[in-house]
């Protein structure tokens, strides 16, 4: 097992582009770069004691390290741990965006440099997260409904599938039973108002 520099690696030649080629107009410009530098750890298992040996260490970079006040700023500190997602995901399910979660994090840890990850990775997470959902979001809202039918005891919900997509779900709960003797109202809501005209 070895551990390199992330700088290490010889670098390459400036990049050439022709305008008429398609596939070289979508690589991507980077910033970092690779300056061959030697810094390393070799490590080898020893099989009778399971204990790993250094077989070869070089401590020396070739370049500045990244300044204490900066290294929050490292791909390493900017990823976000368990039990900040956990949090995020929190503050998303009360409505509460990736920004100001960012901001309640900080206020709450005492500063910036006591959180992983800045206000953007915090967004880039929820969008992670709700690619991941897909969609399987009308099966969550099912699923959620399932899940007060069984903690409430006069819940009750139903709703109607048309070519395999939700079309409408319909759910009562006691409190609402009682306002609707009480005032006879009903709230319905079309979810499809922006894009169906």
């Amino acid at each position: 097992m070895y551990l390199r520099c992330n700088k290490a690696g010889k670098p390459q030649g400036k990049r050439k582009f022709d305008t008429l080629c398609e596939s070289s107009l979508k690589m991507r410009q980077c910033t970092f770069s690779v300056i061959d530098c030697l810094a390393s750890i070799s490590l080898q298992v020893c099989e009778e004691t399971s204990v790993y040996n250094v077989i070869k260490f070089c401590g020396n970079h070739n370049h500045p390290l990244v300044e204490e006040y900066n290294r929050g700023l490292t791909k390493t500190s900017r990823k976000l741990t368990f039990s900040t997602q956990q949090f995020s995901h929190q503050m998303s399910l009360n409505k509460i965006g990736p920004t100001i979660a960012h901001r309640l994090q900080v206020s709450m840890k005492g500063g910036h440099h006591n959180v992983n990850g800045t206000a953007t990775d915090f967004k880039n997470w929820y969008n992670s997260m709700r690619i991941h959902i897909g969609n399987r979001d009308s099966q969550l809202v099912l699923d959620r409904l399932k899940d007060h039918c069984e903690s409430l005891p006069d819940f009750y919900f139903h709703f109607v599938v048309e070519k395999g997509k939700l079309k409408s779900v319909f759910w009562v709960d006691e409190i609402l039973k009682i306002s609707y003797q009480a005032f006879g109202d009903v709230i319905a809501f079309d979810a499809t108002y922006k894009t169906n005209k």
